[in-house]
């Protein structure tokens, strides 16, 4: 997993999925969470 957070307390993280070629950003602020996947097989 890479984590980062930035000056306003944003915490952007990135991590492999289940299934090779799967991935999963996460951009969580706090009171707001959102969750992005992708897929690069097929």
């Amino acid at each position: 997993m890479i984590r980062a957070t930035d000056d306003c307390g944003v915490t952007l993280s990135l991590s492999p999925g289940w299934r090779t070629g799967e991935g999963l950003v996460v951009a969580d602020g706090g009171c707001i969470r959102h969750y992005g996947y992708w897929n690069t097989s097929g």
